[in-house]
């Protein structure tokens, strides 16, 4: 098992389903277990606003999925660490930090792209991150904020000690940099190179 983090509207979940669709490796969002779980209307409060939801909900979103789902083998944690508190378990259980990077200019234009294009259709579905409720001006720039100042120097506690990943590139290219570090195979290799 692993963590997946990176600023927001960085690409996370394109680079997921390029992992899923040609590594096989299976993944959850922290956002989605908390939306699943028993205690989301106590987390929806933090969410709707930006902020980071405490750490002993979290903790109980996490361990309810795997309960649910029996999540076992080689699965990827997304969006933690997403604090000091939450950096230091990934120490104490020596989980890889995988951190997708981009510029930030690149994430903030995204992130004026899918507002505007929320602005035009309100009920537009992104495949890649669903209909979110939460995103507004006020609140995506709140959530950059909240990367910068509490995400960004729980990052570092894990780069201190060797656990941060660096991923850079498009999607595919992120997807197969990962599928390296864990040492898993492309699914049918033989199969895609007997077809060219």
């Amino acid at each position: 098992m692993g963590t997946v983090t990176g600023m927001p509207y960085v690409g996370k979940n394109r680079t997921l389903n390029e992992l899923k669709k040609h590594y096989g490796v299976d993944w959850f969002e922290v956002s989605q277990a908390l939306r699943e779980s028993s205690i989301y209307t106590q987390a929806q409060v933090y969410m709707d606003t930006g902020d980071l939801v405490p750490d002993h909900l979290t903790a109980t979103a996490i361990k309810e999925k795997i309960e649910r789902d029996r999540v076992t083998g080689r699965v990827l944690l997304v969006g933690l660490p997403r604090n000091v508190a939450q950096a230091h378990l990934a120490v104490k259980l020596n989980l890889p930090v995988f951190l997708i990077e981009a510029p930030l200019r690149v994430c903030v234009a995204r992130a004026l792209t899918r507002l505007e294009q929320l602005k035009q259709n309100p009920q537009q579905h992104d495949a890649d991150r669903g209909t979110r409720g939460d995103e507004t001006m006020e609140t995506i720039m709140h959530r950059f904020g909240v990367w910068c100042m509490q995400t960004i120097p729980g990052i570092e506690v894990a780069r201190n000690v060797g656990l941060v990943r660096e991923i850079q590139g498009e999607a595919a290219e992120r997807a197969q940099c990962i599928a390296d570090i864990l040492g898993v195979v492309r699914l049918n290799t033989q199969m895609e190179f007997a077809g060219k």
